[in-house]
């Protein structure tokens, strides 16, 4: 329940985590209404996250992507490296914005908007490294 959310990023703040994934708030009602009850949490040392959603949105648009052109290939071709790097990258840019004051949904905007491209472009660097192209 959502109030079963609460209480557990109540006790995962107090044992010092830095960073609780609270869920894909697009997702369902429940994740929104956690996210949106959050607000109110008093918590001292972590902040909520939506990795989940990052991660969704990179299956959306590599399945939007595969069967395009050029462009399409190439994403399509680096997908998985993206997927091996962007946990690396995102929460990197999540801790980058995590002070700026701004609400969660724009952070994740924010986020999304600098990280999808981001990670895209370290995966086709990274393979462009012989040794690495041929894991990635």
């Amino acid at each position: 329940s959502v109030q079963d959310k609460l209480l557990i990023a109540r006790m995962l703040d107090s044992l010092g985590v830095d960073f609780i994934e609270g869920g894909y708030p697009l997702s369902n009602p429940k994740d929104a209404a956690f996210f949106e009850q959050a607000r109110t949490l008093q918590l001292e040392h972590a902040k909520l996250v939506a990795f989940g959603m990052s991660i969704g949105l990179l299956v959306l648009f590599r399945q939007a992507a595969a069967g395009q052109g050029r462009f399409g290939k190439l994403l399509a071709a680096n997908q998985y490296s993206a997927y091996f790097w962007h946990p690396m990258l995102i929460v990197g840019i999540q801790m980058l914005i995590v002070s700026l004051p701004f609400g969660p949904f724009v952070k994740f905007l924010g986020v999304t908007a600098v990280g999808v491209p981001v990670v895209f472009l370290w995966s086709w660097l990274m393979r462009r490294i012989p040794a690495l192209r041929a894991v990635l």
